[in-house]
């Protein structure tokens, strides 16, 4: 494939035209070729490689968000004994009432059978479950990371990332784990878990982690919450986070769920555009 791949950049092809004349999604493409960059036995020449990362690097972030509001999910665990399907209608009546057309989802959409409700006792269940419940909106864009427990029906043979992409249509699969995007094209890196290594080509400026279940609004740092009963504390509830990009600056809001009612928590505001 490694040849296919050269001889398909040098007659100047987009990435749909390679993922399709290679049959691969367009993340698997990506992942193809930042593995292909680090191989020792690559046996690539230097204009090869020279070409090969230059697409990597313009192909590597899913989107470039210059405006709008988008909302961030994470930690569902649709299928366990800590799934609220009241949070989940809960934030699916808030992206209607506030028109959003962008949902990022940071992982663990299901429970994987780890800590399974008796109602979803099988793959196959939990599957058909998700499928039901997950709070999409016609219309929207979703885009959705694979988290640790996403990825156990993978190794089931079950991709529910392509499973949501089937059923809905406007969902698009970012991989496992990690993926990146940009806001006002400074570079983010949307994260599931804490044993991420390094990319050694893409230099992040900023982290929006999943994993967590506890929202923490640092510095260089967004940790979503839960959208589940799975909480560290009390002091960090159940909920979603908003961020509006704005002409000087983005306004990063938590709002919590476990009341009955969607109240914002905490806000903070990220990627202040510097006075002349």
């Amino acid at each position: 494939m490694k040849e296919e791949l050269v001889d398909l950049l040098q007659k100047d092809y987009s990435i749909r035209q390679i993922a399709e004349e290679l049959n691969l999604t367009k993340t698997e493409l990506i992942k193809y070729s930042y593995k292909l960059i680090h191989d020792r036995d690559k046996k690539l020449s230097w204009e090869q490689e020279f070409m090969l990362r230059k697409y990597y690097l313009e192909n590597a972030y899913f989107q470039n968000f210059k405006t709008g509001k988008i909302l961030f999910l994470s930690d569902m665990h649709i299928g366990s004994i800590y799934e609220n399907e009241s949070y989940l209608e809960q934030a699916k009546e808030y992206i209607k009432k506030e028109k959003i057309k962008t949902v990022i989802d940071g992982g663990d959409i299901g429970d994987g059978l780890v800590k399974y409700s008796r109602n979803y006792s099988t793959y196959d269940k939990q599957i058909e479950h998700i499928l039901k419940v997950y709070p999409f909106v016609k219309g929207v864009r979703y885009y959705q990371l694979g988290g640790n427990h996403d990825k156990r029906y993978k190794n089931k043979g079950i991709d529910i990332l392509e499973a949501l992409k089937e059923e809905y249509g406007t969902i698009y699969p970012v991989g496992y784990y990690q993926a990146y995007f940009k806001i006002k094209d400074k570079i983010i890196s949307l994260e599931h878990n804490s044993k991420m290594k390094d990319n050694r080509l893409i230099q992040k400026d900023f982290s929006i982690l999943g994993h967590g279940h506890e929202c923490k609004l640092e510095e260089k740092k967004i940790h979503l919450p839960t959208l589940s009963d799975s909480m560290p504390s009390n002091e960090s509830p159940a909920g979603f986070v908003t961020m509006q990009i704005r002409n000087q600056d983005c306004l990063v809001e938590f709002m919590e769920t476990t009341k009955g009612k969607i109240t914002k928590q905490k806000e903070k505001i990220y990627f202040k555009r510097k006075s002349s």
